[in-house]
């Protein structure tokens, strides 16, 4: 009897030990950032006036599915951004992430011409993009199923899809929560 009180007393040391709780709390807080919440600082001045870099950020990877950690898949989509949206994704051109605002999606055209995005479709609108350069003049085109059109707030500071083009549902990670 006495020996298995023993035991049941250090087992429960273990259990109450600072060390074991700070195990307990690296592994939850792994388990959240890998699966759920991903913290991000901003870097650059893209997604200026509203994201300055420096500011830190939440990002919901279960804003659109659950994605396979550090693989470019979903297991389960139940969701996909949406126009205004603010989305943390992998770089189609170097996998870095990237924070832009999706302005159009696969039920949308989009035409630059004259530093003017048309955006046609669900939710059309007109947005100024500045400086665009000559080779991103475009006719209308139609966004590609699981595809989204990106733009940075700062748009004469910006590498977004006039540049590197349609951003695959697959390299996003998520949306800003704020």
């Amino acid at each position: 009897m006495e020996n298995s009180d023993s035991q049941y007393k250090k087992q429960r040391k273990v259990f109450e030990s600072p060390l074991f709780l700070v195990l307990i709390a690296l592994i939850f807080f792994l388990l959240l950032k890998v699966f759920f919440i991903d913290i991000l600082l901003v870097n650059g001045h893209s997604m200026e006036p509203g994201l300055v870099p420096g500011k830190i950020i939440f990002v919901n990877r279960l804003a659109y599915g659950l994605a396979i950690p550090f693989a470019d898949n979903y297991i389960v989509l139940w969701g996909k951004p949406k126009q205004n949206d603010i989305i943390v994704f992998k770089s189609p051109v170097d996998n870095m992430k990237l924070i832009k605002r999706c302005v159009a999606g696969e039920q949308n055209t989009i035409k630059i011409k004259d530093g003017i995005l048309d955006i046609g479709g669900i939710g059309s609108r007109k947005i100024v993009v500045g400086n665009t350069p000559f080779f991103m003049v475009f006719e209308e085109i139609r966004v590609p199923k699981n595809n989204f059109f990106v733009l940075g707030d700062n748009s004469d500071d910006s590498i977004d899809s006039r540049f590197f083009g349609f951003v695959p549902m697959n390299k996003i990670i998520g949306r800003v929560l704020f």
